[in-house]
């Protein structure tokens, strides 16, 4: 009995010897790109000083954005009205941050403005990466949406986008203090 446990022990070894050190089997892997499309408006626009008749007022805000499309178009326009800034009379002004004007408690009274201001803002897209042929633009705002930032051959990687709101006061407009005024930016982004 001692032989044959010799001699099995002999062949186990053998067998194990002559196993090659590894088997190569290919695996091919591959994937399409997704197309992705986020924004999200981080912050409102609040001009910091009062509305007075025959001046331009300026403030800014961030639109943030991607698309994994090379070709793609962030859109602004009003999303409640014709594009012209609105008066809301009894609106809670406390806190706006309006310099020169205390605003503690105090609500918006309208009865003496104009219902809605005779020119419509413009928005100014910018801080558009350098990517492809991105471009921002300046539009009026309006019932319509508009590109206020483009490309046709460049992916927008996640970008905060600066846009611009600016609103001009005609000489003869009645702005009564203590008057809010109100439009509302909505911003859309496509690819194709």
């Amino acid at each position: 009995m001692k032989f044959r446990s010799l001699v099995v022990a002999g062949v186990a070894v053998s067998a194990l010897a002559a196993a090659p050190a590894a088997m190569p089997n290919d695996q091919t892997v591959s994937a399409v790109g997704g197309q992705t499309l986020s924004i999200n408006a981080a912050t409102n626009v609040i001009f910091g000083t009062l509305f007075t008749p025959n001046n331009t007022f300026s403030g800014t805000g961030a639109v943030t954005a991607v698309s994994t499309s090379p070709t793609w178009t962030l859109n602004v326009k009003d999303g409640t009205g014709d594009g012209h800034m609105q008066a809301l009379n009894g609106v809670d002004i406390s806190g706006l941050g309006l310099s020169g004007y205390t605003t503690s408690g105090t609500l918006s009274t309208c009865s003496s403005s104009e219902s809605e201001l005779a020119n419509a803002p413009t928005v100014t897209g910018s801080g558009v990466p350098v990517v492809g042929n991105a471009a921002g633009h300046t539009v009026t705002l309006s019932g319509t949406d508009q590109a206020v930032a483009n490309a046709t051959t460049g992916v927008l990687p996640l970008t905060a986008l600066t846009t611009t709101i600016s609103q001009h006061t005609n000489a003869g407009e009645q702005l009564q203090a203590g008057c809010l005024y109100k439009v509302t930016a909505t911003y859309t982004i496509s690819a194709s």
